[in-house]
């Protein structure tokens, strides 16, 4: 007996043993790994919008983090609302294979959820699963309030019941595993905008201001009060929308404010989407120009409410307007004329001042006035101001200049006229301005050859600043504060000036020779130029090649002669010839010179004789020293010389053909050959080695005088060589010996 009561007591013990684990373990870890949580939702409250059926959905859901090992059989999750800001709509269940239900009817503002006979297997270890939405209306309350949904923490409240395979454990998530949720009724924005009007008009013309609206509510009523400056409009009237059922306004003069309430019955005035909710009227009663706030709201007394729910008032967001002329007077400057020349010294250029105006300008009848519309122009140099004439034969004008270049055109009294300009929806022209081109200390640049006068916003003198009034002193357009306008970035035309351009180019070598080229341009049709070129100390000219035909050389100077055809006018450089240069005398082994071509004594004429403003441009080349003391030498012989530069012995030119004996001889690696032309004449020099091979031709054209040849003979080997000359009916021949 004592035995089998052990053996029981025993099994008793061994069964406890293995059930006791598998319990503690499951509710143990179920407590630390799972949660419980509802989400959050913003929403309209209903009625307050159009299509008032706005539903706050939030979500419930849980997540078991750890090893998971059982099926998920049922989940009871109870929870409170306020009930006096909340209405429970509906809810239904997700990703539950179960029987659900909802049960809000044994506590007001409490909610139980059950879901039961559930067979879920696995459990999401990641991220939260949603088991359930539950949708809820907002009752009327202030915006973005906060409405609190609060999980239950008592046990018996909040767990899962999971069937583990041995036995079946119910488990809760403990205090910190639970997330509770919020709806929060959504932001309501009105906003209401005077936006910035310009008009064109005068005095006692009524203006149309819209009031726009933005608001994503229906709205209820509305109040405004709306500042405006009594001495520049005056109130005329308020444009009703049509949608509101009440309008009401009154105008408080003493305070300057126009008292505005609109009230809309059922359904409510719908969502505004900047545009207008209504407009107010005003007649301008002077000038606005100086104004910078001339309607504003008066924000403390300004306010809506929404619709349905009138105790909720958004705030609104005013700003300030101001009411100001449009386009009430444009200018342009045209110039009725070709390019200038050096020749059109004192020459009279014509400017016609054009004008748009949206009112009538000037002097009415019987006004005195000593002046009405100012004009200031800067001719800036070279453009002397000679006078102005009218187009308006009624119209006078004067002038006050400084210094020939500064003047202020201004319109003067005439009690005998009218004196005005009428409107124009048109740039037309109202006066004549006569300048005169002034080419003295007229500095040639290519780049900017142009003129360029300008229209000034204030004088400097005794005239003000430019203006434009009207006749009955009212509105007055004032360049300083925009209300006159130019014409955009060509509201002057400028004047071109012909010219030409000389340009050098230089060019960077390794060796001690380098070359500079010259180039032309013209803006007239170039007929004939001189240039004279040099090099500072340290470098040398040694031969000029590729000249244009109808291009040749005389000492230094560059020109053109009856072979030259003229060159028409193009914004294109054009290369003249080739200016081979080099490092003068000794220098430094290996290092580097500078060489800059020099221009001066340039002119152009076209095919009438006229001289033009000429540009000259010298230009930087380098070359580098190849050895010590081999500068120019490297370049050419002692002497120098050009291929087409002739050289005459006293200033007097040779009267017979001569070949001369190349220095220095014997030579390495270098030569000069020279030979006297004493008519103008092709010529040809050929090099030929002892065997008869040609190994160098050089071939031109020549003047009367001395032509010097330079050949560098590194490129072949020692020996004796032969050079002959064929310049028209003369040939000779000489010898001459490389060493190295």
């Amino acid at each position: 007996m004592k035995k089998n009561f052990i053996t029981k007591l025993g099994g008793l013990i061994v069964l406890l043993f293995l059930l006791l684990p598998l319990n503690a373990m499951a509710l143990g870890q179920a407590v630390d790994s799972l949660f419980f949580k509802l989400s959050d939702d913003s929403v309209f409250i209903k009625g307050t919008i159009s299509g008032s059926d706005t539903l706050a959905q939030v979500s419930f859901s849980a997540k078991y983090e750890g090893d998971w090992s059982g099926t998920l059989t049922g989940i009871d999750v109870r929870f409170t609302f306020d009930n006096t800001k909340l209405i429970y709509v509906s809810a239904d269940s997700v990703n539950w294979d179960g029987t659900f239900s909802v049960d809000t009817s044994s506590i007001s503002g409490t909610m139980i959820l059950e879901f039961s006979s559930g067979t879920i297997t696995t459990f999401d270890t990641t991220q939260y699963t949603d088991y359930a939405n539950i949708r809820f209306k907002l009752i009327c309350q202030a915006e973005l309030n906060t409405n609190d949904l609060d999980i239950s923490q008592t046990a018996a409240d909040a767990e899962i019941t999971v069937d583990t395979g041995v036995t079946s454990a119910d488990f809760s998530p403990i205090p910190a595993n639970f997330d509770n949720g919020t709806i929060k009724s959504a932001d309501y924005i009105g906003t209401f905008v005077i936006h910035d009007s310009a008009f064109s008009g005068g005095c006692g013309q009524t203006v149309t201001i819209p009031i726009y609206a933005t608001t994503n509510f229906i709205t209820y009523s509305l109040q405004h009060w709306i500042k405006f400056n009594l001495s520049k409009l005056e109130f005329a009237g308020v444009v009703d929308n049509p949608n509101w059922d009440f309008f009401f306004y009154s105008v408080d003069t003493a305070n300057s404010v126009i008292r505005i309430n609109l009230i809309q019955n059922a359904p409510g005035m719908g969502e505004f989407s900047n545009e207008p909710a209504y407009s107010i009227k005003f007649k301008l009663l002077e000038d606005l120009k100086e104004d910078t706030a001339l309607l504003r709201f008066d924000t403390p007394n300004s306010w809506l409410e929404v619709y349905n729910c009138n105790s909720m008032s958004p705030d609104t967001y005013p700003d300030t307007a101001v009411i100001s002329l449009a386009d009430s007077a444009v200018y342009k400057m045209a110039y009725s004329g070709g390019s200038i020349s050096r020749s059109d010294h004192d020459g009279m250029l014509t400017f016609h001042m054009l004008m748009k105006n949206s009112f009538n300008v000037g002097f009415a009848d019987g006004e005195t006035n000593d002046t009405a519309m100012i004009v200031n122009v800067d001719f800036g140099t070279n453009l002397n101001f000679d006078g102005v004439d009218s187009t308006y034969e009624s119209v006078k004008f004067s002038n006050t200049v400084v210094d020939d270049t500064l003047v202020a055109i201004y319109q003067v009294y005439d009690a005998a006229e009218s004196n005005y300009i009428g409107i124009s929806s048109s740039l037309d022209t109202i006066m004549r301005l006569d300048i005169e081109f002034d080419s003295a200390g007229f500095v040639a640049d290519w780049n900017d050859r142009y003129l360029h006068p300008k229209f000034v916003d204030d004088f400097t003198g005794s005239r003000g600043s430019a203006i434009v009034p009207d006749t009955g002193n009212c509105i007055e357009a004032d360049s300083l504060n925009g209300l006159l306008r130019f014409w955009g970035s060509d509201t002057f035309d400028s004047v071109e000036v012909e010219m030409g351009q000389f340009q050098i180019i230089g060019h960077t070598s390794s060796t001690p020779c380098t070359y500079h080229d010259l180039y032309v341009r013209n803006t007239f049709d170039l007929d004939s130029f001189t240039v004279t070129i040099s090099v500072g100390s340290g470098a040398c000219i040694y031969s000029i090649t590729d000249k244009m035909t109808g291009v040749q050389v005389s000492g230094t100077t560059i020109k053109t002669n009856t072979f030259w055809v003229t060159l028409s006018a193009a914004d294109t450089l054009i290369k003249i010839c080739r200016i081979h240069t080099g490092i003068s005398g000794s220098c430094l082994q290996n290092k580097p010179y500078s060489i800059y071509v020099s221009l001066s004594n340039a002119k152009m004429w076209d095919d009438s004789g006229d001289e033009h403003f000429v540009d000259a441009n010298g230009g930087n080349g380098s070359a580098r020293c190849s050895g010590f003391g081999t500068g120019c030498f490297a370049c050419s012989g002692p002497g120098g010389g050009d291929p087409d530069l002739k050289v005459a012995d006293d200033g007097n030119l040779p009267t017979e053909f001569a070949l001369y004996q190349n220095f220095p001889n014997p030579f390495n690696p270098t030569t000069t050959i020279s030979f006297d032309l004493p008519v103008s004449t092709d010529y040809e020099l050929v090099i030929y080695n002892i065997l008869g091979q040609s190994v160098k031709t050089f071939t031109g054209h020549g003047e009367p005088g001395r032509v010097s040849l330079y050949w560098n003979a590194s490129n072949v080997s020692s020996g004796v060589y032969l050079y002959k000359l064929i310049a028209g009916d003369y040939t000779e021949t000489k010898k001459m010996l490389l060493l190295r």
